[in-house]
């Protein structure tokens, strides 16, 4: 984004990081990727494990493996409320479709409560269907929720 770590404003930090499912130098761009649990343990002291209230994800297709490694790590278990924004392609195939289906179904059974979904009107495309074209979204806004205790 071109901005440096600091303090966005009181409770809000910002850090000049990318949102994957592992640490690396995305060798493009010369990005710094990290996992989450790999950014909450460099912030954050080895015996505290505050609550996130919020996290918004939009990290362009990188969401399908992201949320599988929140699960997998058990950073989903610190998330009070999580936003992500969901990437499909026009050419995606039943089984990726199912697959991805999955990841959202395994976010849930991990405790996490939908409370909003909606389709983002810039991700739209006409789709071939069995009987006429029809016009879809392929972003998605996903909005879920936990009870925790308070951080």
């Amino acid at each position: 984004m071109g901005v440096g770590d600091h303090n966005h404003s009181k409770g809000i930090q910002f850090y000049n990081l990318g949102l994957d499912d592992r640490n690396y130098i995305e060798p493009h761009y010369k990005w710094s990727m990290k996992s989450l649990d790999s950014i909450y343990q460099s912030i954050h002291p080895p015996d505290t494990k505050p609550i996130i209230d919020y996290l918004k994800i939009d990290i362009e297709f990188a969401e399908w493996r992201v949320l599988p490694q929140l699960i997998k790590t058990g950073m989903l278990k610190r998330i009070r409320q999580l936003h992500v924004e969901i990437h499909l392609s026009k050419g995606d195939s039943l089984d990726l479709l199912r697959q991805r289906v999955g990841v959202l179904k395994a976010v849930e059974d991990a405790g996490m409560i939908r409370f909003d979904s909606r389709g983002n009107p810039y991700h739209r495309a006409v789709i071939n269907s069995l009987d006429d074209p029809a016009d879809l979204s392929l972003g998605y806004d996903l909005a879920w929720y936990q009870i925790l205790p308070p951080s």
